[in-house]
């Protein structure tokens, strides 16, 4: 399980002679397309199907019936997406140096990567790990900061304690620490994965940190058509 620990020119023309080199190459050009005709290629061949850049979890798991308090206004939101959309959680915390914003950005990519009618049904959520300094402004905030009011909407979540946090990264099947620092700040690891919730709470797909947006993206569109065997 991915985890992360902070501090604090055009190419030359391969002819040579005009009558040996390219005589041939324009032969074989013709012959190839003789070739194809007689085969009954077409030049409309259906492209290779791209590779996963997730995968999902068997058995799938359940964040159903649990929820987290927003950072903005402390009401609790539910973990599951609301109906027919998918809601994206991972970890991170405000003084996270590149992880947890490049998260934020690559999935605001993937989701602007949506036909437009789709996009609104993508929610976004940093689960907060550091409890001891982060506060709801900070969370909201930096939520806003790299998503202002635009899809996909985003969300800090602030666990009330870290009980009830732990219960949360346990069934997303996530983890995290807070160790003290020789100055006695804490040294903050967790999880990198990003994890798709549907409506009914469940886990669908997985994303490691360095999965591409456009991949993503890809993914996103097939679970919002309602494919779940995706590789």
């Amino acid at each position: 399980m991915p985890l992360h620990r902070t501090h604090v020119s055009p190419r030359p023309s391969t002819c040579g002679s005009w009558w040996s080199r390219c005589s041939f190459q324009l032969a074989a050009a013709v012959a190839v397309s003789i070739a194809l005709l007689l085969t009954g290629c077409s030049s409309t061949e259906t492209a290779a199907p791209e590779e996963p850049v997730g995968y999902t979890r068997s058995p799938v798991r359940s964040v159903a019936g649990q929820s987290l308090p927003a950072a903005d206004d402390g009401s609790a939101l539910p973990l599951a997406a609301p109906e027919g959309g998918l809601r994206l959680l991972f970890l991170g915390f405000t003084s996270c140096p590149y992880e947890c914003p490049t998260t934020l950005s690559n999935l605001k990519r993937a989701v602007q990567r949506l036909p437009e009618q789709d996009r609104s049904r993508v929610t976004v959520g940093l689960v907060a790990v550091d409890l001891a300094r982060d506060t709801g402004p900070e969370l909201a905030g930096f939520v806003d900061g790299v998503l202002p009011g635009e899809a996909p909407e985003g969300v800090g979540l602030l666990a009330a304690d870290d009980a009830s946090l732990r219960q949360v990264t346990g069934a997303l099947g996530a983890s995290y620490s807070a160790m003290p620092n020789a100055d006695g700040t804490p040294n903050i690891t967790h999880t990198t994965e990003v994890y798709a919730v549907d409506d009914q709470g469940d886990v669908v797909r997985q994303w490691p940190f360095d999965a591409p947006p456009d991949g993503i993206a890809g993914e996103l569109a097939q679970l919002l058509a309602g494919k779940r065997s995706l590789g």
